[in-house]
């Protein structure tokens, strides 16, 4: 047993663990918890952690201490207080706070240092973003005062597919014009963008058919992304940042932020000629990137040190905040205006779904789910006018699956290329006025939400 969950490290290896090392105990805690027939592994898995929890922590406290301390470590980091966790090592599931706490204390030092040596490296990445929260507990009494508070979480990251020394403020060519039709057309010669358009359409099939019937086409699938430049396939390792307790709301705030990531946890040193040549990416959200920009701007001419210049500095949108502001363009344009039958629109699809909570822009996800459905139906709408041309019976989930797997690789790609050519008409052909202007906004939404 000892064996077993001394080379533990996350509570998440313990099931995999357990079974490897150990496969007569896994057996025996299995045929003796006898689950219900209705629970899921995820409620077994639970039930035996705390089994074996209790066993190591009251049979062998020196040998095999590893999962109870995970325990009361997981505990700790969940704002669990002492008399709970304390509680809980009387029943003999965890250690006590006083341990605990020494083991937190002990991993906070180390994490610190890591995250100096992270932020020294020259290919190190920020990315932070901000919220507010109530500040308070459970049970305040009525006219206890509770704190609105501004909190900004920041991780630190060594960037993949950088020179080993780093960015370099001369690559930065900010004045150097790139053309969004240039790099259209740059796609279009190598097929990337069409290779890229056909994979989204086969992708929208895929979700649409294998969510809802659970049978196999795997083989049916053809499509693949194109590859340029791939980058090796490498775990991403983070680390958090101490919280700095200040909003974005200001350019003051930002550099206060700046200031407490680089100077104070990173210990760089202002005056270190590193800033006059290294560049370094500082990811956010929309409103930290036009703060940065402007803060660069303004000090530009009027600052004469080095580390104030920001010219170091390149902050960027991250994926997540790219993703939020394309949907919410998505939105603008595409919503509808006075006249709500159009089906052309995401009003439209918001009506018939029963979506009420996309009607404005800050919520996401739930936008982003209503995009990508409007999207998948468009697709499968064209598919089945194919199916109806073969005269498939429409009703039939097994009939509309066994049309799609009969047809050869050849016979599927140029389906795939009918849906494309109808989703990519010749500009020519379908001017304004010359066909139907719904069937355009349709075609329009398609080609928004592809790349």
């Amino acid at each position: 047993m000892g064996e077993a969950t001394g080379s533990l490290k996350t509570l998440g290896e313990f099931e995999d663990t357990v079974q490897a090392k150990t496969p007569v105990w896994n057996r025996v805690l299995h045929r003796a918890s006898h689950p219900d027939k209705k629970s899921d592994g995820e409620t077994a898995h639970k039930k035996h952690t705390l089994i074996l929890s209790i066993l190591c922590n009251n049979m062998h406290r020196i040998l095999s201490d590893n999962l109870p301390t995970l325990l009361s470590i997981y505990m700790a980091s969940g704002g669990c207080r002492g008399r709970v966790i304390d509680l809980f090592n009387s029943l003999g599931l965890c250690k006590s706070s006083k341990p605990t706490h020494a083991i937190t204390k002990k991993l906070s030092e180390q994490g610190r240092d890591k995250v100096h040596e992270t932020g020294s490296n020259p290919k190190a990445i920020v990315t932070y973003d901000n919220f507010k929260f109530t500040g308070g507990r459970r049970g305040d009494r009525i006219g206890d005062k509770r704190s609105f508070r501004s909190i900004t979480t920041c991780l630190t990251l060594v960037g993949q597919g950088m020179p080993e020394c780093g960015l370099k403020q001369r690559m930065w060519k900010p004045l150097t014009l790139l053309l969004p039709t240039e790099m259209i057309a740059k796609m279009r010669r190598d097929d990337h963008c069409q290779q890229m358009r056909l994979f989204f359409i086969e992708a929208a099939i895929k979700e649409s058919t294998v969510r809802k019937s659970g049978r196999d086409l795997s083989t049916r699938w053809l499509i693949q992304p194109p590859e340029v430049q791939p980058f090796p396939m490498e775990r991403t390792v983070y680390y958090p940042i101490a919280p700095v307790m200040k909003d974005e709301n200001t350019n003051e705030n930002n550099l206060a932020i700046l200031e407490e990531i680089h100077i104070k946890q990173f210990g760089m040193d202002e005056t270190h000629s590193r800033f006059n040549d290294e560049l370094r990416i500082v990811y956010g959200d929309l409103k930290t990137v036009n703060r940065m920009l402007s803060i660069k701007a303004a000090r530009e001419e009027t600052s004469k040190a080095l580390y104030d210049k920001l010219s170091w500095v390149q902050p960027g949108t991250g994926l997540l905040h790219l993703r939020m502001n394309y949907c919410q363009a998505i939105h603008t344009v595409h919503w509808g205006g006075s006249f709500p039958l159009d089906p052309s629109t995401l009003q439209y699809a918001a009506d018939r779904l029963d979506r009420s909570n996309v009607v404005k822009v800050t919520n996401f996800r739930g936008l982003e789910e209503l995009i990508m459905h409007s999207y998948h139906s468009r697709v499968m709408t064209m598919l089945m006018e194919c199916m109806k041309a073969d005269k498939v019976d429409l009703v039939s989930e097994d009939a509309r699956n066994d049309w799609i797997m009969v047809h050869s690789s050849s016979a599927w790609k140029s389906r795939l290329m009918s849906i494309y050519n109808r989703i990519h008409p010749d500009p020519d052909a379908n001017r304004e006025g010359s066909v139907d202007e719904i069937w355009l906004n349709h075609i329009r939404f398609c080609q928004n939400v592809e790349p």
